[in-house]
């Protein structure tokens, strides 16, 4: 990546902090965060913990650890569907049995989200390629947005917002320090212009 288009990825980076406007699908369920939050350390996954999360249908899927390494962390969904990604926010290595290609890509990381703080970008550059031969590569900037709270079937919790942007979703993250985990997930697919969304139900920590 040449440095014409890593400095043009800096400033998208800092629009994304300055124009919380562009958020498309921010939660109902925000507000101020009952405390001034600490910065947030990354977090460290641990073989066997599981996510139990429901979405706007009311269906339940869990996500579970399956292997950690120091580079990444390995996880699968109820239906089987595995990938392995080297950051929390980051695209993901590879993936498997998810509903279409299995593929490989590459990925790496300019700047620092880590501890989380109002205003933190990084920007993840990736370009991979499928088993049907199908290749590509683009960016995902991300930014914390502030500090909210919010409610979800797992409780009440104050959390950092992070804001992914790139060219096929704009993904929403709620990071509770208190789990040191996810705690509710949205996004918009930017061309069919569906929505997702996933809130916690139970957090079962791994060994």
């Amino acid at each position: 990546m040449d440095a014409t288009n890593r400095g043009t990825r800096s400033a998208i980076a800092a629009a994304i902090v300055a124009a919380i406007g562009v958020c498309l699908t921010c939660a109902a369920v925000e507000a101020s965060a009952s405390d001034v939050l600490a910065p947030m350390p990354e977090p460290k996954f641990h073989v066997g913990e599981e996510w139990h999360y429901r979405d706007q249908a009311g269906n339940e899927d869990y996500w579970t650890v399956t292997a950690v390494t120091e580079e990444s962390f390995t996880s699968r969904l109820t239906d089987g569907c595995t990938a392995t990604t080297p950051a929390v926010f980051s695209p993901s290595l590879s993936w498997s049995g998810c509903g279409g290609a299995d593929a490989t890509q590459s990925v790496t990381a300019e700047g620092s989200i880590w501890p989380l703080a109002p205003a933190k970008y990084v920007t993840f550059y990736y370009a991979g390629e499928n088993d049907r031969g199908q290749v590509w590569s683009g960016a995902r900037t991300c930014a914390v947005l502030g500090q909210v709270r919010v409610t979800v079937p797992a409780g009440a919790f104050d959390t950092f917002h992070v804001m992914c942007d790139d060219p096929l979703r704009q993904r929403h993250w709620y990071l509770s320090p208190k789990l040191r985990r996810g705690v509710l997930y949205h996004d918009i697919h930017k061309h069919r212009l569906t929505r997702t969304r996933y809130e916690l139900v139970k957090f079962v920590p791994g060994k």
